[in-house]
């Protein structure tokens, strides 16, 4: 992508799913992260997709000094453990309207990866989420 202003390259990919699909995610973060900081010297903000949660991909970004963004669709996934996670972890329950509550909740994870030397390391992460638990549409 060639923009005005004197930025080169932003890589943007969107491959398949498998194996395959995650040796590539993993070269293409690199590369984006070496691209980016040619750019600038600023911390970098990326946005990932659940499928590219892994901790591979973690890995790379908190060695790079990078912020990131998981974005979960929990609607595909096992509702009943992560609503019970939901309501033991709420910090925030808002009920705008009949119907319609909002949940903010707030955890910490444990991530262990591994260095391409070998070595392991250890982090914790913060999680995020913003739940909206809809029974009634505003029309009701």
């Amino acid at each position: 992508m060639i923009v005005d202003g004197g930025l080169k390259n932003i890589n943007i990919f969107h491959t398949g799913r498998g194996n395959e699909f995650k040796n590539q995610m993993i070269e293409e973060t690199k590369e984006t992260i070496e691209l980016c900081s040619q750019l600038t010297d600023e911390q970098l903000l990326i946005r990932l997709d659940s499928g590219n949660d892994s901790v591979d991909n973690i890995g790379i970004l908190l060695e790079a000094g990078c912020y990131f963004i998981i974005k979960r669709n929990l609607c595909c996934e096992g509702k009943n453990n992560w609503f019970d996670n939901t309501l033991a972890n709420s910090q925030n329950i808002t009920t705008p309207r009949e119907g319609k509550t909002i949940y903010i909740v707030s955890d910490w994870k444990p991530v262990s990866y591994q260095l391409e030397n070998g070595t392991q390391k250890e982090m914790t992460i913060r999680s995020g989420y913003e739940i909206i638990e809809r029974i009634i549409d505003k029309n009701s």
